[in-house]
């Protein structure tokens, strides 16, 4: 091991644990001891211990920008400068929302300089790139859903730069962008798009490619791309940035090639200067975004390696790129795209030392190799991807690509985006093709599943080594192991999810799946498509059983980001208007799965007229570990019927009716159920004010733990038998700096 690879492990060892003073402290002495054990180690010591220092120092410069608690949810002022292209969603008739970031460069209330992620609901005017505003708004601090195998948000956005996200309240005072290179971002996306238009693919695709303007592409788009495999090609990053400034440093170093006679420098070093010009500039036209300047680092090492001559092993100069990135950023670390960059750069190294770089390796390696870890990541993988990136990624890189920058930066030669033009629109179409084909593979339930497959790629592409081949496809064994332990009859899991403000349940049995309530929808996406989804397909058991316990938005807002998940005849809703092939929920239905019980209390079939809350499904789920009962938005009318009616006992887990609002949660229902855990679905800081104080008091005088989804992240409760452990509570199962823990609600009855 290297200097250089021991400040590289330290910088991601001190991003991820930023350990305080006492870690450190501890670090050093074992360090004193391994040093005078081994004395030759003493350079790799002092720079693992560097890198662990400087990853820490940038976590707590992060976390120390972030908004602080005190204006959380007040009004203040700021003063700043759009960053990116801003983004505009039409929410129905009249209504429009507005997305974009901030560069807060003053503010009264909040010294220094920030990013923002703002939505401004009806803005009285169009936004532009660049735009001055001075505006008043009311912010939060980053704080993402924890959830198992979905994205953290707080995580990203540490790592992007962003301090706080919110609403414009009100406009004090607008200044149009002036003349620079977010206009000029603005105005090649208008053009194109009004050139070619947004019907076809072409129209949304190639002001991705130009300036990186992806505003126009559709959530079908989207899903096309993750299906096939080829999200990475509208992302203006290491690919197309290396490939611009090769391209330009080939030509000149052609070009001069016949003058260069008597130089003191040789074609290929003058060259350099052209193809980092060419680089920064298609960074800039991207906007300088965080993929393009990590690019723009990697390419000016190489780059410069050739201007002085420098014969570097590849590994060195992996490692010489690494750090030109992590030293002035080590929050870099925290963004996938990072390692992915980098995993795809370093698989290819490997490969070409060993002599063979055969195309059908390099897909091999990087569809199904790497392809298996962004899996693990995005939870989409399918067997299509391979042949789809063998025909789009050239085309994309080698022809579309500069045909597209040559038409917008060369005066006259807009001509060329119509082939440009017929050449996306003929990948499109493929694609299409490829996606309706294909078999989607579940993706690995962990990260060891994910790098057994990766292992077992790496096998196949490399010569025959002192291993027999034999034993390689026993690698992709883990792939095919369910996430979780294996579960005995009669025993069961409940998973509440961490979705915000609304409900995402599911319990898993033995071999089986029931969803109760499927998660909030909202502008743009929902909890079905981010939270349950990504869950669902590690979890190798099929979906048995699907409840929504009324229609509300925040219960049943996730069905869209099911499709294809859910079972055919299998959905039960009490809704007045239920969705299409949903079964009305009324209470005797009775199902037994894996010796787990689940029974309908509620509502009856002769329902009076009452309100959308009081219709929700109640369900008892018993099992040999214990019983659950949920009960959607009901409020105390419900709970006083259901307690007078004897239907409820003493319960292991209650869901807390209507995510705790002060019109529910009675002394009838607590005194009937006597709970040993309670559980409320609600989101950090919601308007609603849930759960209500009153509410927790009245469990805290009883002796129930009362625990709510945002200031535990996701909860498992695991009911198995005569011994049921404590809950697992995501946040303080998994702690990370960027993840604020609540008081202790964590103490076993």
């Amino acid at each position: 091991m290297s200097g250089m690879t021991a400040l590289a492990i330290g910088i991601v060892l001190g991003v991820f644990v930023a350990p305080g003073l006492w870690w450190c402290g501890g670090a050093v002495l074992l360090m004193r001891a391994l040093l005078w054990r081994w004395p030759s180690w003493r350079l790799l010591a002092l720079c693992l211990l560097a890198g662990v220092a400087w990853g820490s120092v940038a976590v707590q410069q992060g976390l120390a920008g972030w908004l602080p608690p005190e204006l959380a949810g007040a009004d203040i002022t700021v003063t700043g400068t759009i960053r990116d292209l801003p983004e505009r969603q039409v929410l129905g008739p009249g209504r429009e929302r507005w997305r974009f970031v901030l560069r807060v460069e003053a503010s009264p209330h909040w010294p220094g300089r920030h990013l923002v992620r703002l939505n401004w609901y009806d803005a009285p005017q169009p936004l532009a790139a660049g735009d001055h505003l001075q505006l008043r708004v009311r912010l939060q601090a980053p704080r993402g859903r924890v959830n198992e195998g979905s994205a953290d948000g707080a995580r990203l956005d540490m790592a992007r730069g962003i301090d706080a996200s919110g609403t414009v309240r009100a406009l004090i005072a607008h200044q149009p962008a002036r003349a620079g290179v977010a206009p000029l971002r603005e105005a090649i996306g208008q053009v194109v798009a009004g050139t070619l238009g947004q019907a076809r693919p072409a129209g949304r695709v190639l002001p991705a490619l130009i300036a990186a303007d992806r505003r126009a592409l559709t959530d079908a788009d989207w899903q096309l791309l993750q299906q096939t495999g080829t999200a990475h090609l509208m992302a203006i990053s290491g690919l197309h940035i290396t490939l611009v400034a090769g391209m330009i440093w080939w030509l000149v170093r052609a070009a001069l090639t016949p003058w260069a006679r008597g130089w003191r420098l040789t074609p290929a070093q003058w060259a350099v200067w052209p193809a980092l010009l060419s680089a920064l500039g298609y960074a800039a036209l991207a906007g300088f975004a965080l993929p393009t300047q990590r690019a723009c680092l990697m390419s000016l090492v190489a780059l410069l390696a050739i201007r002085w001559r420098l014969r570097w092993r590849t590994g060195t100069a992996l490692l010489c790129a690494a750090l030109a990135v992590l030293l002035p950023d080590p929050l870099a670390a925290l963004d996938n795209g990072f390692w992915l960059s980098f995993g795809a750069v370093a698989l290819l190294v490997w490969l070409a030392r060993g002599g063979d770089t055969s195309l059908w390796r390099v897909q091999w390696l990087l569809s199904f190799g790497l392809g298996a870890f962004s899996a693990w990541l995005f939870s989409a993988w399918g067997l299509a991807a391979p042949l789809a990136n063998l025909v789009a990624v050239p085309v994309f890189t080698l022809v579309i690509v500069p045909l597209a920058l040559v038409g917008a930066l060369l005066p006259g030669a807009q001509g060329v985006w119509w082939l440009a033009a017929l050449l996306v629109d003929l990948c499109w179409q493929g694609l299409e093709h490829l996606a309706a084909w294909q078999p989607l593979l579940p993706p690995p339930a962990s990260l060891a599943a994910a790098l057994a497959v990766l292992l077992a790629c790496l096998l196949v592409c490399r010569p025959p080594g002192p291993w027999p081949r034999w034993w390689v496809p026993l690698l992709l064994l883990p792939w095919c192991w369910p996430a979780g332990a294996p579960l005995a009859e009669g025993d069961f899991d409940l998973v509440v999810f961490d979705v915000g403000q609304g409900q995402a349940l599911a319990i898993r049995t033995r071999r089986h799946l029931v969803l109760y309530d499927l998660g909030p929808g909202w502008a743009g996406g929902n909890a079905g498509e981010q939270v349950l989804r990504p869950w669902l397909l590690k979890q190798r058991r099929p979906v048995t059983l699907a409840f929504i316990s009324h229609g509300d938005s925040d219960h049943a807002g996730g069905l869209p980001g099911l499709d294809g998940l859910l079972p055919a005849q299998g959905l039960y809703s009490s809704d007045e208007r239920p969705p299409s092939g949903t079964r009305r929920c009324l209470r005797g239905q009775y199902w037994s799965l894996d010796g787990v019980s689940l029974e309908v209390l509620w509502p009856t079939p002769a329902l009076p007229l009452v309100q959308r809350n009081n219709r929700s499904c109640v369900v008892r789920v018993r099992g040999r570990g214990g019983t659950v009962l949920l009960t959607g938005d009901i409020t105390r009318p419900v709970e006083y019927r259901l307690a007078a009616w004897g239907d409820l006992s003493p319960v292991t887990v209650l869901q807390v009716p209507h995510h705790g609002s002060a019109t529910s949660s009675s002394y009838a229902l607590l005194r009937a159920t006597q709970p040993r855990w309670a559980f409320a679905s609600a989101g950090h800081a919601n308007r609603f004010g849930h759960p209500a104080q009153n509410v927790r008091a009245r469990y805290a005088a009883l002796g129930v733990p009362l625990l709510v989804s945002s200031e535990t992240g996701m909860i498992v409760f695991s009911l198995h038998g005569s011994h049921n452990p404590a809950p697992l509570l995501w946040r303080a199962r998994y702690p990370r700096p960027w993840r604020p823990q609540a008081a202790a609600t964590q103490h076993t009855p």
